[in-house]
């Protein structure tokens, strides 16, 4: 795994990464499970791959993109960035896991 972009938030909380491996460039936030591919992001924005990634991690840190923050028992699980509105809250979650909603410079969103 070779890193490509290493971020962090300001308060410290997130790393978002891009990584490349076998071919396939890769986004995610450091000890995270979520992810996201280029190949992904080209496809759904309909520009070329290095574009997209471009795009995805600059809306990421400028603030643009929001952050969905899985916490179980104040520990966090998960982070991933959403879409406005869009969440991935499970519906068989446990019950002391918590949502948080944030932009890239720990305002709520």
């Amino acid at each position: 795994m070779k890193i490509v972009e290493e971020h962090k938030t300001p308060d410290g909380l997130l790393t978002f990464l891009v990584w490349e491996e076998n071919g396939d460039t890769t986004l995610g936030f450091k000890g995270c499970q979520w992810h996201t591919h280029a190949d992904i992001l080209a496809e759904c924005s309909g520009v070329p791959k290095d574009i997209a990634v471009r795009q995805f991690v600059d809306d990421l840190v400028k603030g643009i993109a929001i952050i969905q923050i899985y916490r179980v028992d104040g520990i966090i699980r998960d982070a991933a960035v959403v879409e406005t509105g869009a969440s991935r809250i499970d519906n068989y979650k446990p019950e002391n896991e918590t949502h948080w909603f944030r932009f890239w410079d720990g305002t709520a969103a």
